[in-house]
């Protein structure tokens, strides 16, 4: 007998309720691994190497000789060419459609774009096993197996031991969704099905390093430069931002972050390598602020601007929503946030007083902030892990 449980409100961040409520599976497959091999006997034929899928992945691989670097191009083709679309049809629920079509139809969802990587890697000799995954917040597999927590299809390359997913789009290629680490998986291979993991984030994998640089004149005009650079989770979280500014054009997007920063100004980005899936990536901005410095009283705070970084600053994202008195566990990543800003003042203006040096150390995380002034610029550099 199953008694309703007190309601309690949804909490930001929380993992899903597969996790962590009561809930009623009934199944006809035994196991996950038969559920694997029932997907595995309707997908696999579907990845079959053509003559046009043979044709595509040699010319996607022109000139390129290693395994590694064939891989990486045939990824980055599907990312790029590959729209994602599902449809939802009769069996295109569970069934991918042949790679042949999804590269005529130049769409797909994520079962259909497993398929055409798995043909365009096949045809150059390199193995690949389509993984069954959730894509969210669920990071158990509830008994009996079914469909409730699988929502999703990604790769693995044994040849390299990596898992990659071509739907995400902006993601360097072994990059996976933050969602995608640390969960059980259903591997699937020729004539066999196995439960696997995929890793847990590690925060030298993903990575965003931010840098600003600001020049104050004599009569307060604040001009600067901001560079940032990421690679993993948070590179796609800054080709993301890319795509934004382009979206809402270079000069507005400029005007709406130093905005949201309570730095109203103009400027302009610098896109570099934003449109490219390849670790690392780097957006460069220059900025002019409307409002000009003015020294304040002694011993009164002053507030040194950011500089224009898209990305969070460091504290921010990595954990997730923090709410006092949780009662569900909840979702953090892991990463390293670093940031740096370089303030020269001229001259004829006051070198403001640095704030004292910061160190927390736990199990969970580190911050790490130190102060300090060199010749007429103030130094400030914080990180967080």
């Amino acid at each position: 007998m199953i008694a309703p449980d007190s309601y309690e409100p949804e909490e930001a961040g929380a993992v899903s309720p597969l996790d962590r409520d009561p809930a009623i599976f009934i199944s006809t497959f035994k196991s996950y691994e038969e559920m694997g091999l029932a997907y595995g006997r309707a997908a696999s034929p579907k990845a079959a190497i053509t003559p046009e899928i043979a044709a595509l992945a040699n010319e996607i691989t022109k000139d390129i000789a290693d395994k590694h670097g064939q891989a990486i191009a045939i990824d980055g083709w599907v990312k790029k060419n590959i729209r994602y679309v599902a449809v939802v049809l009769s069996l295109g629920r569970v069934v991918p459609h042949d790679a042949a079509a999804v590269f005529r139809n130049k769409f797909g969802d994520c079962k259909d774009m497993v398929t055409l990587m798995s043909a365009l890697l096949a045809a150059k000799g390199i193995a690949s096993e389509p993984v069954l995954i959730n894509l969210g917040n669920a990071y158990t597999l509830p008994e009996p197996p079914t469909l409730a927590a699988i929502n999703h299809v990604i790769l693995y390359l044994p040849d390299f031991d990596l898992y990659d997913d071509p739907t995400a789009s902006r993601a360097a290629f072994g990059v996976l969704p933050a969602e995608a680490y640390d969960k059980p998986v259903v591997h699937i291979s020729a004539g066999s099905a196995k439960l696997a993991h995929t890793p847990a984030m590690r925060p030298d994998d993903h990575t965003i390093y931010a840098r600003t640089r600001i020049n104050v004149s004599a009569d307060g005009i604040v001009t600067g430069e901001s560079e940032q650079v990421g690679s993993g989770v948070l590179g796609i979280g800054i080709r993301l931002a890319g795509a934004l500014v382009e979206a809402f054009g270079n000069e507005a997007a400029a005007q709406r972050q130093l905005q949201s920063l309570n730095t109203p100004g103009a400027g302009y980005f610098d896109l570099g390598n934003a449109g490219e899936t390849k670790d690392p990536v780097t957006i460069r901005g220059s900025f002019t602020l409307n409002e000009r410095f003015r020294p304040p009283p002694s011993g009164v705070p002053v507030v040194i601007p950011y500089g224009m970084p898209l990305m969070a600053r460091p504290g921010n994202f990595l954990l997730g929503s923090r709410l006092s008195g949780r009662k569900s566990p909840f979702v953090c990543y892991a990463g390293r946030q670093t940031e740096d800003i370089d303030a020269t003042f001229d001259p004829a203006l006051p070198i403001p007083i640095p704030l004292a040096d910061l160190t927390i150390e736990n199990s969970v995380l580190s911050y790490r902030s130190t102060f300090k002034v060199e010749g007429r610029t103030l130094k400030m550099h914080r990180e967080f892990i």
